[in-house]
Parts: structure tokens; C-alpha cells; sequence
């Protein structure tokens, strides 16, 4: 009689991913949440599935700065200028922390790791890295 099975059967098992897994899709032994929310599972899939908090706070940084463009000097209190102000720095010391991160990615260290990570991609994937690497002799 002839069966249809493996000679040999195996399955990776990681009891920490099903015994710590929680309703919210975390992972761990301990997880906090520190921030309420009036619908939780909502939350989640709306800060990943559509934008996370950053992406949500830049448009909203954005739109705020047009709101401001817009808006009279002249007919703000001395109370609402200051507030304009705090937000005017909080915005620039933001800008500043985003181009030094993008400048450490793109640091020797940073491009070290990026000439590794091609030469990976090269021995695992040679087509892939072919097409990678005409694009980026295209803005090079």
C-alpha cells in the first residue's frame, strides 16, 4: 500500500509567539499601553494600515503651517503668538532631528551597511540586485 507522506515530518514550533500574543497583535511577556483610546482595535488598524502616528502628525504639521501663513500677526494676544512660537520651534527642532537621522543612514557606517546588504542581495538574488542596482547608477 502506497501512502501519501513524508518519509520524515517536522514543524518549527516558538511557543513564546502563541503564549505571550495578546488581542492587540503584540508580542512579549509584558507589554504597556500608555495611551487610551476609546476603540483600541480600531486604533491599531488605523496606525497600521493606513498611517502611523508620525505620518498622521506630519500632515497635520503641514496643514497647520499653510493655517499659519495665512493668519494675521497683527490680531493675535501676545498669549497666542507664544503658542504660535513653541509650535514654530517644536516644528523646526523635528525638521533638524529628521535630516540628521537621514544623514547617519547615509554616513560611512550607513553606506557601509548598504554596500553589505547589496553584495547579499547579489549572491542570494541576481536578478533582483541587477534591477537595484540600475536604479540607483540612475541617480547616481
Amino acid at each position: 500500500m502506497t501512502y501519501f507522506a513524508p518519509d520524515t515530518l517536522s514543524q518549527a514550533i516558538n511557543p513564546w509567539s502563541w503564549m505571550f500574543k495578546s488581542s492587540d497583535n503584540s508580542t512579549g511577556l509584558i507589554n504597556i499601553n500608555t495611551y487610551k483610546s476609546g476603540n483600541p482595535t480600531l486604533e491599531h488598524r488605523i496606525v497600521h494600515e493606513v498611517a502611523g502616528y508620525g505620518m498622521q502628525l506630519s500632515v497635520i504639521e503641514a496643514l497647520l503651517e499653510v493655517m499659519l501663513q495665512l493668519m494675521p500677526e497683527r490680531e493675535l494676544t501676545r498669549e497666542q503668538q507664544d503658542k504660535i512660537d513653541t509650535f514654530k520651534i517644536l516644528m523646526e527642532d523635528i525638521r533638524k532631528h529628521k535630516e540628521k537621522t537621514l544623514l547617519e543612514e547615509f554616513s560611512p557606517g550607513g553606506v557601509d551597511e548598504l554596500v553589505g546588504r547589496l553584495a547579499s542581495l547579489e549572491k542570494q538574488d541576481p536578478g533582483l540586485y541587477e534591477r537595484v542596482a540600475e536604479r540607483l547608477k540612475k541617480v547616481l
